[in-house]
C-alpha cells in the first residue's frame, strides 16, 4: 500500500511539473527513503513526501521550505516489539546541505495508538532523530538517520 501511494504521488507529481511551466504550477518536492538506528536497538524504515513552498526561497537555489508527510515502521531487538507511525512535518533545507524539521503525528503498537512529536536535523544523507509522546518528559525514540532523496522537479526545484 505504501509503495503504491509513493509511486501514484511521484507519477502525478511527474506530470503536474512537465505539463505545467507556468510559475503557478507544481513547484517540486522530494520522495525520501531512509534507516533509521536508535533507542532500544531499535531499527527502523521510513519513507516521506514534501512539496516546496513557493515563494520561501530562490527557484533552483533554496533555502527550501518542504511541508509533508512520513509513514514508517520499527522494530525494537531489546523489546521485541513493532510498531508503525504517520506523521506531517515540516523541513527545512538550508546551504551547504544542512536540513533540520519538526512534526507531529500517531503512533500504532501493541493495539493502541498515541501523540507523539519529533524534530530532527542533519546534513545530507546523514542526521539524527529525536521523539517524544506528547504528555512524556522523557524522549520515546532518538535515532540516527540515513537516507536518500529523490527530488521532483518543479517550478522551484530544478537542475
Amino acid at each position: 500500500m505504501k509503495k503504491q501511494l509513493l509511486f501514484a504521488l511521484c507519477i502525478i507529481s511527474f506530470s503536474q511539473a512537465e505539463i505545467n511551466d507556468l510559475p503557478e504550477g507544481f513547484p517540486g518536492g522530494y520522495v525520501g527513503l531512509s534507516v533509521q538506528y536508535g533507542t532500544n536497538k531499535t531499527i527502523g524504515l521510513q519513507a516521506s513526501f514534501g512539496v516546496a513552498v513557493p515563494g520561501f526561497g530562490e527557484p533552483s537555489m533554496g533555502p527550501y521550505l518542504f511541508p509533508g508527510f512520513a509513514i514508517g515502521k520499527r522494530y525494537s531487538f531489546k523489546t521485541k516489539k513493532p510498531h508503525t507511525y504517520i506523521d506531517g512535518q515540516i523541513t527545512h533545507l538550508g546551504y551547504a546541505g544542512v536540513w533540520v524539521g519538526v512534526g507531529a503525528g500517531l503512533v500504532f503498537m501493541d493495539g493502541e495508538h498515541y501523540k507523539k512529536y519529533k524534530y530532527y536535523g542533519g546534513w545530507l544523507v546523514g542526521g539524527a532523530v529525536s521523539e517524544s509522546l506528547i504528555g512524556e518528559k522523557k524522549p520515546f525514540f532518538r535515532a540516527l538517520h540515513a537516507g536518500i532523496v529523490l527530488p521532483i522537479i518543479g517550478t522551484m526545484l530544478y537542475p
